[in-house]
């Protein structure tokens, strides 16, 4: 594990073995390394002069002859310091040309996608896949008390400071008829906190399944009792509901429940997002 784990810092297997080596044996040469390993000496050579620019060796000139010994493993520690910022200086630099690159990924083909889902496992892939996706809006219809219980206790927990990290925000059309306490599901509530708001659909319009779009991407999720869903990537499909979902909306009774019961919720769940 420690040999994969000096990997990430840049060595290759030789390297690594050489660097093992000099642990053992405290200093040596070049050609005593090269004995040692069943290696040629150039190219033990080559490896030593790239570790020790690397800090990872050390090397000292004594009556004209050159030898190594290891840096001490505590200094290779800092190494895996300085890799992980870099990383998450690129990563940084990555997320800001997210919203780019999902443009040109929209825009691969013309022919629709479809993936199917089945089963309670299967089923919380669908949830995850707009975690994908940055800094956009998404609409849903959705009868909450349906899709809440499908998945583990915890699962939405994880989901809601996912997608709020992300800046992904949901206009969200509820069915009437199946609405849950939020003191029991705290992480379905309608506040600008959880960057979520909701209108309750007409009484007469009531849904078992939902969907949710996001990019040009329909979700399609049934109720507990079927547990399937798909994902349509269609840019049509996308649009003719976008359509529906505006009128519905129109018609729809805006929803903002007090927060007052789960304002200690929110303040734990908000500071753990930071």
């Amino acid at each position: 594990m420690v040999k994969n784990a000096l990997e990430l810092i840049g060595l290759n297997q030789e390297e690594i073995q050489i660097y093992f080596e000099l642990l053992e044996v405290g200093n040596a040469t070049a050609g005593e390394l090269s004995k040692r390993l069943g290696l040629v000496r150039p190219t033990v050579y080559n490896y030593l002069q790239k570790m020790t620019d690397k800090g990872i060796v050390e090397r000292t000139l004594k009556y004209g002859v050159r030898s190594f010994s290891a840096q001490s493993p505590d200094k290779l520690d800092k190494l895996f310091e300085k890799k992980q910022k870099e990383i998450e200086a690129k990563r940084e630099i990555f997320k800001k040309e997210i919203p780019f690159l999902m443009g040109k990924f929209g825009k691969r083909g013309t022919i629709p996608k479809i993936r199917l889902f089945e089963g309670a496992n299967e089923v919380g892939k669908v949830y995850e896949d707009i975690l994908n996706y940055r800094n956009i809006d998404s609409f849903s219809i959705w009868p909450v008390a349906n899709m809440i219980l499908q998945l583990r206790e915890g699962y939405w927990e994880h989901n809601n400071r996912e997608r709020i990290r992300n800046n992904v925000k949901i206009y969200q059309i509820r069915a009437h008829e199946k609405q849950l306490d939020i003191t029991k599901a705290p992480y379905t509530t309608p506040c600008p906190e959880l960057l979520r708001w909701s209108k309750i659909a007409p009484k007469e319009m009531d849904f078992e399944m939902g969907y949710w779009m996001y990019g040009n991407k329909v979700a399609m999720l049934s109720s507990e009792k079927e547990r399937y869903g798909f994902i349509i990537e269609s840019e049509e499909m996308a649009g003719m509901l976008k359509a529906q979902w505006n009128y519905i909306w129109s018609v729809s009774t805006s929803y903002a429940p007090d927060t007052t019961k789960i304002n200690p919720f929110l303040k734990a769940f908000l500071s753990s997002i930071k």
